[in-house]
């Protein structure tokens, strides 16, 4: 038995061909397993605790909070790419001098959106604006104001986490961050009880407070005698580059929020809370797959900037091969399972307030198609800091999806208007097919192999 358990571990390896990368992946498959679990607790939670309208209150005030994660103001994601480059050439001066700047423009970014939030939060018509009743709205300013709290937090651990992604130590900013979700758990669980929102906004904000600690210890064994001061005079060309590729991440979490947000909104908007909730579920649940896969390609990504940007090519392309292979495989792997098991699932995990579909279940299949295809293609942009054209091709799409569902989806039903919202992310894929050759100058056969398989996804949909 022994023996067959280390040929399994042996295969997965070399599947993963580094083993950085499987180590990365193990820690991280283990804290999104986790996280994911959260999820699911917190569905039949609140459809046995909470009525509709408690329910959907939380859904719009998390959504809207989530919105912000842009506060780092894409500083995390860019620094943590450019300190894997910088340690790489072994320049320690440059490794330091990034991390104090990166500092300074977090706290700067952290300070200007939670002022922002709260002026909105404080002069708005907030019953206008998220269609709520009048008893809701002090409710939903406390959760803010507390979400916010653990969100700014939160958005600080990303420095951390950055540079121990940098000195190859990202599985232990994954062990901390699985720590911090088992509290987060705990909390949940036990406050749950009490049937208080506000309470339970404090579950999502107190572990993060609490994971500062062990951050900062780590950080201080892996660089002995390093500070990194609030740096007022940092080197201009140091600060130009860190701000330029910041600002794209961050139109990129800009995106990535509104992407979330926008059906929400309008589903909250003209639907009635019952469909909000069958759509949040069914997105979740298909959302998992997502979330599964971009641990497996934030796994890859420090090799992948290694070996790209030390001309390795033929490594690199075997790497890509791999991340691809793996992520077609799973997507088969992951709708054959649920097309039978769906509906136990949806029966236990909201007990029965959410019925299985098929017509729903079928629209987020190609959902989940169209979705994994154009979050591939961005998360390997994102590895190897190819972001500036990506970034404003992103915002340019969301911003054109907010203005024609605010004309369309009035007019139609809940299933045609999710139609369109699925359908119209094919039109993303395909701006990024295009930066593809402007980045690569060429177009691999693997792009071409999606783009065969989301044709054929939409012309399922369009059968539906």
């Amino acid at each position: 038995m022994k023996h067959i358990f280390n040929y399994r571990f042996s295969i997965v390896k070399k599947i993963f061909i580094y083993e950085n990368i499987f180590k990365n992946f193990n820690y991280g498959f283990s804290t999104n397993i986790l996280n994911n679990l959260f999820k699911i607790l917190q569905v039949f939670l609140f459809t046995n605790f909470f009525t509709n309208q408690d329910y959907a209150l939380w859904i719009i005030c998390f959504s809207f909070i989530s919105f912000f994660s842009l506060m780092d103001f894409g500083l995390s994601s860019y620094l943590s790419n450019s300190l894997i480059k910088i340690n790489y050439s072994k320049n320690r001066e440059k490794f330091i001098e990034y991390i104090s700047i990166g500092k300074s423009i977090l706290i700067y970014s952290i300070l200007f959106f939670s002022t922002i939030i709260c002026i909105f939060i404080f002069s708005s018509n907030l019953e206008k604006i998220f269609d709520l009743e009048n008893s809701q709205v002090s409710q939903f300013i406390y959760m803010s104001i507390i979400l916010l709290i653990g969100l700014s937090v939160n958005s600080y651990l990303g420095l951390y986490f950055a540079i121990l992604r940098a000195l190859d130590k990202m599985h232990i900013g994954l062990k901390i961050n699985f720590l911090i979700i088992i509290a987060q758990i705990i909390l949940f669980i036990v406050l749950c009880f009490f049937e208080n929102l506000i309470l339970l906004s404090l579950t999502l904000s107190i572990p993060y407070i609490l994971g500062i600690l062990p951050y900062k210890k780590i950080i201080s064994k892996e660089l002995q005698n390093e500070k990194f001061i609030f740096n007022l005079n940092p080197k201009k060309n140091y600060f130009k580059e860190l701000f330029i590729g910041s600002v794209s991440f961050f139109i990129i979490t800009i995106s990535h929020a509104l992407m979330n947000f926008i059906p929400i909104y309008f589903l909250k908007k003209f639907y009635d809370d019952e469909f909000l909730i069958y759509f949040f579920i069914y997105k979740s649940l298909f959302m998992l797959a997502v979330q599964l896969l971009n641990i497996i390609y934030y796994s890859f990504s420090p090799k992948m900037n290694q070996l790209y940007f030390g001309i390795k090519n033929k490594d690199f392309d075997k790497l890509f091969k791999n991340l691809f292979l793996i992520s077609i495989t799973f997507i088969f792997l992951f709708l054959f399972f649920n097309y039978f098991f769906g509906n136990l699932i949806l029966s236990v995990w909201t007990n029965d307030k959410v019925k299985f579909n098929i017509t729903i279940f079928s629209i987020f299949s190609v959902f989940l198609v169209i979705r994994v295809s154009w979050t591939f293609i961005i998360n390997i942009f994102q590895s190897l800091n190819f972001v500036s054209l990506t970034s404003l091709f992103y915002l340019l799409f969301n911003l054109c999806l907010f203005i024609f569902l605010y004309f369309y989806i009035v007019n139609y039903d809940f299933i045609y208007s999710l139609k369109f919202i699925v359908a119209s992310e094919f039109i993303l894929f395909l701006l990024l097919l295009f930066l593809i050759y402007h980045y690569f100058k060429a177009i691999k056969l693997s792009y071409f192999f999606l783009l065969i398989i989301n044709f054929i996804s939409l012309f399922v949909l369009a059968k539906i």
